[in-house]
């Protein structure tokens, strides 16, 4: 028998979203990236800096800590950029600002390949949030 909660959706802007805690260190942060929690189960916390291992975007701001919240995993979704901001095409990268994205056109690269996030699809200004598609190496 199903639950009557559903741990995955669809989001408007068209990623695909799954229900995890909040263990980022205090209320949740739009378009933050975020990785599994390494002490509590079922949880996500702040990217490190220059993270090797993204696995989301936090969907929703002002979700308190401890308490479950919306990350998107694949698809369309809007993401937080570091000092730098983003323009259409660009590739994403974590950032060496925790829980931000960072503009990377290099390519090829075998140091940040696990550090991909996706592409941008609309530009963000400096800290400011901006579409991309996500994908993950």
């Amino acid at each position: 028998m199903a639950n009557s909660f559903s741990k995955i959706k669809f989001t408007l802007e068209g990623g695909l979203a799954i229900w995890l805690l909040n263990e980022t260190g205090g209320n949740s942060v739009k378009g933050e990236v975020v990785e599994v929690s390494t002490t509590v189960d079922e949880a996500v916390k702040q990217a490190l800096a220059d993270s090797d291992a993204p696995m989301g975007i936090t969907y929703t701001a002002g979700i308190a800590e401890h308490a479950g919240m919306w990350i998107v995993i694949i698809g369309i979704v809007e993401i937080l950029a570091d000092a730098g901001g983003f323009a259409r095409h660009n590739r994403l990268i974590t950032s060496s600002t925790a829980g931000r994205a960072d503009v990377w056109d290099v390519g090829g690269a075998v140091a940040t390949h696990f550090q991909e996030i996706g592409h941008a699809i609309g530009t963000a200004a400096a800290n400011g949030l901006g579409l991309a598609v996500l994908h993950w190496n």
